[in-house]
């Protein structure tokens, strides 16, 4: 008898989760999603300054968890703008060789092919 009543419940919340779904696809979506206050919540990090997030990536002295956070960030950002040459030779090097293996594979991998290409190019 439990079983029932479970599985009862458990149709009753498909059917109100499947009737959000078609009330919030029949809502118009415009090119820049905005909330209830006018927050733009699509161009993400777009709407930070290259220059600031070339700071936060080239600041690399801090061990904190939190900076090392934004500093993954702002380089994934970086790859993603195609800036990657404006990274400082320092920075790069610090992710390139990535002692305390704080940045990953990926990232290394980027620093270390930015590296060779400023290497080969002069």
């Amino acid at each position: 008898m439990k079983w029932n009543n479970v599985q009862e419940e458990n149709e009753a919340l498909k059917e109100k989760a499947a009737a959000v779904v078609s009330i919030k696809s029949e809502q118009p979506q415009n090119e820049n999603t905005k909330t209830s206050k006018d927050h733009d919540i699509k161009s993400g990090l777009e709407m930070l300054d290259i220059v600031f997030v070339l700071g936060v990536v080239d600041t690399t002295d801090s061990a904190d968890p939190n900076d090392i956070t934004m500093r993954k960030i702002g380089f994934n950002e970086i790859l993603r703008r195609d800036s990657r040459p404006r990274i400082s030779s320092d920075a790069l090097k610090v992710y390139a060789l990535d002692q305390n293996k704080f940045y990953g594979k990926d990232i290394q991998c980027q620093a270390m092919q930015e590296l060779a290409e400023r290497t080969t190019s002069h």
